[in-house]
């Protein structure tokens, strides 16, 4: 499958002492680092499940982030898991895009 690039971004607001991963690409996604709530992090799955699946493209995700501080390093490695994640699903997702394929066919 063919793979598309998706920038992430660290939005820091130090006045409200919150920061955000930022995904523009899918829905302006938000993920709050700066809690302890799940809620971001499986709305992030679903997308990416969502827009792998309706663009039949997979997704690597990249970080565009200058400031080397500790949520740049977190993110790197949420990164990382991320892209390892989906590389190691792509028969997976493969597979679902021929099941959905041959279900609209009959």
């Amino acid at each position: 499958m063919e793979y598309r690039i998706i920038k992430l971004i660290i939005e820091r607001n130090e006045s409200e002492e919150t920061v955000k991963l930022i995904v523009a690409e899918l829905s302006n996604l938000e993920v709050t680092l700066t809690n302890s709530r799940t809620e971001d992090l499986e709305k992030l799955f679903n997308e990416i499940f969502d827009e792998i699946i309706s663009t039949k493209q997979m997704i690597e995700f990249q970080l565009d982030d200058e400031k080397k501080d500790l949520f740049h390093e977190v993110v790197v490695d949420i990164v990382l898991s991320l892209n390892t994640e989906i590389k190691s699903s792509e028969d997976n997702f493969v597979d679902i895009i021929k099941l959905q394929a041959e279900s609209e066919v009959e």
